[in-house]
């Protein structure tokens, strides 16, 4: 889980870490049809099948490696990133919280990169949303230069890059926006108190014009909440993960009622498909207690709530994705897997590096990496 308050991880920028690399577990590799490569081994443009491009990044074994979409400056680290249609965009901060937004067609990044704006501060959970780019980011800068709570915000992708912040009067100083989510049925945020971490914290609903006067346009879902922590939403639903009091909700869009669906789960990133939830934890994993383990794990559990399985356990979760009956997800060990949602054998994607962000789209699994200081994507079958 990304900071509750901006704590970006720039120890990511001196770790020197290595790219991805890619799953080189040797595997018998079909015959080529006729007219195909003749080594599916290595041809990055028939890489273990005829026709299954890497898209930019080496083959080898008949695996795809991931390719560099877009690289960062050393100085600064990926803070967000979306893909909708033939459009990617993500954002970029330094160490002064002096950030940008970038947008090119996912296609061709290369030849059609250009800068949206570079009049935001540490923009995140980013989203896009007809014609605008919905996302959270600091409204201004403290008397020590530090950044003031994350807000949701806006800005129009054909536009000048000037920010349009949505729920200024309900993000005050000690107050942030800790989960976010955009659809055409409005914007859903999940806000917290850092000086009231019991009772502070609240969700609700804005239309996409968002709340820009007095907060009364907030359709509230729930308050006096111990620390809401991430979101995903639907047209009718909004599931949240409660981080004080370790439960995961679900609220009804237009009613507001709330339902309990699983119980000791710090979940810190969630992820949805049609029918499930997937979430992972982040606990520290070094407590300096002498034979003390933490174990962090990823699960899924349905919407309805009930019994949710374990599928994966790992490091602490950065990001987790659902696409194709798979749950695809990333920990701070530099580890990059999926596993099916069902539970099963997990699949190393590549390892070496941290990922945020992660999200599948036309068969390949996009994602940011701090350490390499680079957007990039992996084909995946």
């Amino acid at each position: 889980m990304r900071s509750l308050f901006i704590a970006p991880l720039f120890v990511c920028l001196v770790l020197g870490c290595s790219a991805p690399a890619a799953n080189t577990t040797a595997e018998k590799q079909p015959e080529p049809e006729p007219g195909c490569s003749e080594d599916l081994a290595t041809d990055p443009e028939n890489c273990g099948a005829c026709g299954n491009s890497c898209g930019g990044g080496a083959c080898s074994d008949g695996k795809c490696g991931a390719a560099v979409l877009a690289s960062i400056p050393s100085t600064s680290i990926p803070t967000g990133l979306v893909v909708s249609g033939e459009t990617m965009v993500w954002g970029e901060t330094d160490k002064k919280y002096n950030g940008k937004i970038h947008v090119c067609t996912a296609s061709d990044c290369e030849g059609t990169k250009r800068m949206l704006s570079d009049r935001v501060s540490y923009p995140s959970r980013l989203a896009v949303v007809g014609s605008s780019l919905y996302y959270t980011s600091p409204m201004f800068k403290l008397a020590d230069g530090s950044p003031s709570a994350n807000a949701p915000a806006r800005m129009a992708l054909d536009g000048d890059g000037a920010p349009q912040f949505l729920m200024a009067a309900l993000v005050m100083r000690d107050r942030a926006a800790t989960g976010f989510a955009a659809s055409s049925r409005g914007i859903v945020v999940a806000l917290a108190d850092r000086a009231n971490t019991k009772t502070g914290g609240l969700t609700g609903v804005c239309p996409m014009a968002g709340c820009p006067a007095s907060g009364t346009e907030l359709n509230l879902l729930e308050k006096d909440l111990p620390t809401p922590g991430e979101l995903v939403a639907t047209d009718t639903q909004v599931f949240a993960s409660i981080l004080g009091n370790g439960t995961i909700v679900s609220y009804d869009r237009k009613s507001a009622a709330k339902k309990v669906l699983f119980e000791a789960e710090i979940a810190s990133v969630l992820a949805q498909d049609e029918t499930d939830l997937a979430w992972g934890t982040a606990v520290p994993e070094s407590t300096g207690t002498p034979g003390v383990t933490i174990k962090n794990y990823v699960a899924v559990g349905p919407k309805t709530g009930g019994t949710r399985v374990k599928v994966a356990e790992t490091g602490e979760v950065t990001s987790v994705a659902m696409a194709g009956g798979y749950v695809y997800f990333a920990d701070l060990r530099g580890k990059l897997a999926r596993v099916l949602k069902t539970g099963g054998e997990v699949e190393t994607l590549a390892e070496g590096d941290t990922c945020f962000d992660l999200q599948v789209h036309e068969g390949f699994l996009y994602f940011s990496s701090p350490s390499s200081h680079s957007i990039r994507k992996l084909r995946v079958r």
